[in-house]
């Protein structure tokens, strides 16, 4: 499924690929832009897809520098393998959305919760280019990540984060928060199915 996804259905301009045994590095451009860049880890295959305000579908209300409408996405989909306790197929995704400042947090929020549709989206794609493959579950979480935050209090490694996640009500996803440019790595995330 993930080298469907990166091969037939994401564009390439937007794939953002970890250079050999690097990690995948996040970052916000922009010129008020004070998040750090920050680095993510996993062991398996894994890529990223950096989203830029309506590019996903024109025909949707709003505008990219609202905060209504359907147009303000979160800045990555990372998206990568995972099994279940059953040995079932999951495509795991973490939203990722950087902010500057505090002031965007509810905006922040909304944007994940319309990347949610998206990846599932997404997924659906590659499964419609590819009938043989299986689709997967998809199971998703979100992050904020701001460099207003502290330090987490616990050192992030795998398998452990160090904020706790808020189940977001609208989506049945988790979000967490978290400073920019400390290392993430995607199994230390509780990912579960999204509600819509």
């Amino acid at each position: 499924m993930l080298d469907a996804l990166a091969t037939r259905v994401i564009a390439e301009s937007h794939l953002v690929r970890a250079p050999g045994n690097a990690p995948l590095v996040l970052e916000e451009r922009g010129q008020r832009s004070t998040c750090e860049n920050t680095p993510v880890h996993h062991r398996g295959a894994y890529f990223g897809v950096k989203l830029r305000g309506n590019e996903h579908l024109r025909c949707l209300r709003g505008r990219p520098e609202e905060d209504t409408g359907f147009c303000n996405l979160p800045d990555y989909l990372i998206f990568s393998s995972a099994s279940s306790k059953r040995g079932e197929p999951i495509l795991r995704v973490l939203l990722v959305e950087m902010k500057s400042g505090g002031a965007g947090r509810s905006r922040a929020m909304r944007q994940l919760q319309l990347g949610v549709p998206v990846a599932g989206y997404l997924a659906a794609l590659a499964r419609l280019d590819a009938p043989a493959l299986a689709l997967p579950a998809v199971h998703q979480a979100g992050v904020i990540l701001s460099p207003d935050l502290p330090a987490a209090r616990v050192k992030t490694r795998r398998g452990q984060f160090g904020y706790d996640p808020v189940l977001d009500a609208k989506t049945g996803i988790y979000l967490y928060d978290a400073p920019c440019g400390e290392d993430l790595y995607l199994d230390q995330f509780s990912y579960v199915p999204a509600r819509i």
